[in-house]
């Protein structure tokens, strides 16, 4: 291990050095969705080699911001300490609540480490970089299916130029859009075969998975649903209008039906199970609610604060006009068949809705972003493989007129942005994997034993990652009791019970001057809260303040610095 880290060290120490094969890989990918379809028997036309070099790229133009040992944003350390504590005690709404987002998101952080990942940012970005191939490769394997090959593979390349090219935190962090996304964009991939298998046994198998797929979205993300609901909703009517045998259309549908409802009815299984709706309800569906009133601005400012919000990346927005551009000036090419005559409204109507699921919430949060891509680049690929000749050889120039527009308006931005743009990763890769630890993280390492959990007030997720401690309570920030809403009384009864039920050894209060949203102690400390402050000074000593932190620890419980707690 330590002989490939210094391979990528070396990689990184000079500029040339990382671009020069990040490039290549891109090249090769563009040269494999070039090369001319009808000769199917060429080894590099398999598909395999295509898929591979899709995720080969991505990784090669993001691995170095895995040697960044902080968080990119607080909401990844939020979601890792989440998966270390999904990873310890199994059950969420009982041991974790991941606030406004579903657990999926932690559980593919557990499932990476079923292979021997750790819990750290290297898992999570890598993981996230795999979420990104994956849903473009399912954007590529569904386009396949109702245009050439060549077009299918072209389609990708901007949404692939963008999660490769871009250096701004918010989209190379492992985000809580993302499952979703995959989710989705696999879900319609086994929508549209569905609908094209002629045989009846794999398509009602695939129509199953399809419901299944999109069914699972809620539980990665609830901003989400409205989209793949739509996707669904899609799905059921095309195959009401489209399967003409009515035996045959009952059971596709009830193929996708009963997919779409198999992942809540296991869920209610679980919460019956356990006696955990009322957590659920509340914690999940009733804030999320009640979270849209707490929304930074109102819906209806929304549309027009978009332009805003997509300016504040520049990558983002050369990727999402460009693509845009270019569909507008396809946009009236004749349609070449049926399936494309119904392809293009229909991901117009894809991306509209993921549009919605961005503005919905009242907030300009950079990350939303990321659910637009997969509908950007659906959308240029189908008027993409509509513009496409049906014979290249006869036409020729035609072809190379729609693949000069599609580089020049859907690549050709990416690479001057990223040409003139500065990479704050690159270059700094040793340096950034040899930076110290905080120094709260430091000193409760020092003092740690195995079994030790530690509570949170405040935000600071990422003393749970850098400590490897699962949070004792169930989220691993207190924001929900310390804002002023209508579940306030709510949230911090669950947290008082919690620190009851566990007692965890460790106890820190993240409020203070420069700490992330709450750093007013006398609004936001805990000593804010009558019974919480109570319950402190019964059960905890305060051993010390490493700003803006303050350390408490179990009273009876000894922790000296030894050698071998270090």
């Amino acid at each position: 291990m330590e002989a490939v880290r210094e391979f990528f060290f070396w990689l990184d120490g000079a500029p040339w050095r990382f671009w020069t094969p990040a490039w290549l890989l891109f090249g090769a990918t563009a040269f494999l969705a070039l090369r001319p379809q009808g000769q199917t028997t060429g080894k590099l036309n398999q598909p395999g080699w295509f898929i591979a070099a899709v995720f080969l790229t991505l990784l090669a133009f993001r691995w170095p911001t895995w040697f960044y040992r902080l968080d990119l944003n607080p909401d990844e350390a939020q979601i890792v300490s989440g998966a270390l504590t999904l990873d310890r005690f199994l059950l969420p709404w009982k041991h974790l609540d991941p606030t406004t987002h579903g657990p999926l998101c932690e559980y593919f952080l557990v499932f990476a480490s079923w292979l021997g990942a750790p819990f750290n940012y290297v898992t999570a970005r890598v993981v996230a970089a795999l979420l990104q191939a994956g849903a473009l490769v399912a954007v590529w394997a569904t386009l396949r299916r109702i245009m050439d090959e060549s077009p299918a593979r072209l389609a990708v390349l901007p949404g692939l130029a963008f999660w490769s090219l871009t250096s701004w935190d918010d989209f190379l962090h492992y985000s809580s859009e993302l499952p979703g996304i995959f989710l989705m964009a696999w879900g319609g991939y086994y929508l549209v075969r569905t609908l094209l298998t002629p045989t009846e046994r794999p398509a009602v198998r695939t129509a199953f998975l399809a419901g299944c797929l999109l069914g699972a979205v809620p539980y990665g993300k609830l901003q989400s649903t409205p989209h793949a609901g739509l996707i669904g909703l899609i799905g059921l009517v095309l195959v009401w209008r489209l399967v003409r045998d009515q035996a045959v259309r009952w059971r596709r549908l009830a193929g996708l039906i009963g997919g779409a409802v198999t992942p809540s009815v296991l869920h209610g299984l679980y919460l019956t199970v356990f006696g955990l709706w009322g957590q659920f309800w509340f914690t999940y569906i009733v804030s999320a609610v009640d979270f849209l009133d707490t929304s930074a601005h109102r819906f209806a400012d929304m549309p027009g604060r978009f332009l805003h919000l997509a300016a504040t990346s520049p990558s983002f927005s050369w990727f999402f006009w460009g693509n845009l551009a270019f569909a507008l000036l396809y946009l009236r090419s004749p349609r070449r068949s049926e399936l494309l005559r119904a392809a293009i409204p229909l991901a117009g109507i894809s991306l509209a809705a993921a549009w919605f699921t961005v503005i919905r919430p009242g907030r300009e949060s950079a990350h939303y972003l990321h659910l637009l891509v997969i509908p950007v680049t659906t959308l240029a690929g189908v008027i993409l493989g509509n513009a496409w000749p049906d014979q290249p050889a006869a036409g020729v120039s035609r072809a190379w007129k729609t693949l000069g527009a599609f580089a020049l308006l859907a690549l050709g931005p990416q690479a001057l942005n990223q040409a003139v743009a500065y990479h704050r990763f690159v270059g700094h890769a040793q340096r950034h994997w040899e930076a110290p630890l905080s120094g709260t993280a430091a000193y409760l390492r020092a003092r740690l034993l195995p079994g030790d959990t530690l509570a949170m007030w405040g935000w600071a997720p990422h003393l749970h990652v850098e400590t490897q401690l699962p949070h004792a309570t169930r989220e691993a920030q207190s924001g929900n009791q310390i804002m002023q809403w209508p579940l306030t009384d709510f949230f911090v009864d669950r947290y008082l019970g919690d620190l009851a039920r566990w007692r965890p050894v460790w106890f820190v209060d993240a409020v203070g001057p420069g700490a992330f949203i709450f750093d007013d102690r006398t609004r936001h400390a805990h000593e804010s809260v009558p019974a919480l402050r109570q319950w402190i000074a019964d059960h905890y000593d305060f051993v010390a303040e490493i700003a803006p932190l303050r350390i408490y620890r179990l009273k009876d419980v000894e922790r000296p610095v030894t050698a071998a707690n270090r």
